[in-house]
């Protein structure tokens, strides 16, 4: 179940805030399945964009919704608030999330098939719909061959992105372009891995 709770405290400090919700407390679902809230952040305007998962363990969904100051689900996001994406495989996952200066929203996670992953990239308009001028329809899936997890990312002051995970458990960077293109003038052809001996790291 997705849970967010404010802390913007008008109260004493500590206690949750109840013109949040009427309680400090925000509870929704991105679908009638499993749910999780795994990235969070606000907007300039004071909205909150919360991802996680949706769905069960055989098949998750990346589930994106965006809530009002006041801790409601703000309806003209997504559809009624909420925004399913798919990456094509039969899991989902996503770590981390920031807003572009221009109000675009980005995520970075992974995708599993049960044997191995790809760094994950989604870029949404300020409504919710996916972003067509980035990746492919929104989605950018990034693979080296490799079995890749990502799970941070940094939006730099030139509008290029650093995703940071592991790759077959070695720390690995990676750059990308604002349209969800690789900058092969980045490391080598677009990635630095650093292995750290005999751990995974």
């Amino acid at each position: 179940m997705l849970l967010t709770g404010s802390l913007f405290l008008q109260a004493q400090s500590g206690d949750l805030d109840a013109t949040f919700n009427g309680n400090g407390v925000a509870i929704g679902n991105y679908t009638e399945d499993n749910n999780s809230a795994d990235a969070m952040v606000v907007q300039a305007d004071g909205k909150i964009v919360v991802a996680g998962g949706t769905g069960y363990a055989s098949n998750i969904e990346i589930g994106v919704s965006r809530l009002n100051t006041d801790g409601t689900v703000d309806p003209t996001f997504g559809t009624e608030g909420v925004t399913l994406i798919n990456s094509g495989w039969i899991k989902s996952f996503v770590y981390d999330m920031d807003v572009q200066p221009d109000g675009k929203i980005v995520l970075a996670g992974y995708r599993w098939n049960n044997e191995t992953g790809d760094f994950l990239m989604v870029r949404l308009n300020e409504d919710g719909s996916l972003d067509d001028s980035f990746g492919t329809n929104g989605i950018a899936i990034i693979d080296n061959g490799e079995t890749e997890v990502a799970e941070s990312f940094t939006i730099l002051p030139d509008g290029k992105f650093i995703i940071s995970g592991y790759v077959f458990d070695n720390f690995s960077m990676i750059r990308i372009n604002h349209d969800g293109t690789v900058d092969t003038t980045f490391g080598n052809n677009g990635w630095v891995i650093t292995e750290f001996g005999d751990s995974s790291s």
